[in-house]
């Protein structure tokens, strides 16, 4: 349940943030790709002085969901999964053309990165949306409602379900629909006094590690690469 204004705070009335579309600036590193605006994508087919801001990971689950978009700017990123790391499995950011993951055969998944505001729990986070199409994924439906005019006023709800996502528009805010009900306007209010996400902060949700660093980290990666590429030197990595 969305939690109630007090009275005397009274409903929101942010007219400021109606129709918002907040950037989010790239700042990213050297070699990175842009972030992609969800209105140039195809809903089906394939195709830094500032405060850092703390966001983390989110899933959906067979609970419903209510979210609320602050950007429609999708930050893309290739992040490899269930890497081994002794007892335990790490997600970690894709290095490029010389990572040293990827020359262990360890296969990285392309992913659009979107942050989003989770209503019931009053939290900005970051979800992950596959790069491409599938049956029951989320990009089909999320861009289609991304690139709406009003999509900053959409209360949207997703839940997952036997490996499909399910998503519904069950409501669209204005100025003669607005409750008390708390749906993140002082949120987007922040966000747009902050002049948006930095691109930097989505991507700082998942682990980077250089290459040296894995290969001192991880014990088996060093053995696996000269299996697959003996002779190379793996200091100049």
């Amino acid at each position: 349940m969305t939690k109630k204004k007090s009275k005397d705070e009274g409903a929101v009335d942010a007219p400021e943030i109606s129709r918002l579309a907040l950037p989010v600036p790239t700042h990213g590193e050297p070699g990175e790709e842009d972030v992609v605006d969800a209105t140039t994508l195809d809903d089906n087919v394939t195709p830094e002085s500032r405060r850092d801001l703390a966001l983390r990971r989110r899933w959906f689950d067979p609970q419903l969901t209510l979210v609320r978009f602050v950007t429609r700017v999708l930050v893309p990123a290739s992040i490899h999964t269930y890497v081994p790391a002794g007892s335990s499995k790490l997600t970690l950011h894709c290095n490029g053309q010389r990572c040293v993951l990827c020359m262990a055969k360890h296969k990285p998944t392309p992913i659009y990165q979107l942050p989003v505001y989770f209503i019931d729990d009053r939290e900005l986070a970051v979800i992950e949306i596959e790069r491409e199409g599938k049956a029951g994924g989320l990009r089909s439906p999320l861009v289609s409602l991304l690139k709406q005019a009003n999509f900053s006023d959409l209360i949207v709800e997703i839940s997952r379900k036997d490996g499909r996502y399910h998503v519904a528009v069950i409501r669209t805010l204005d100025d003669t629909n607005r409750d008390e009900a708390d749906y993140g306007d002082d949120a987007l209010r922040d966000l747009a006094a902050r002049r948006g996400v930095e691109a930097r902060d989505v991507r700082a949700v998942v682990e980077r590690r250089d290459n040296q660093t894995l290969l001192s980290d991880l014990d088996w990666l060093a053995r696996k690469i000269r299996l697959y590429h003996p002779g190379l030197d793996l200091s100049a990595l």
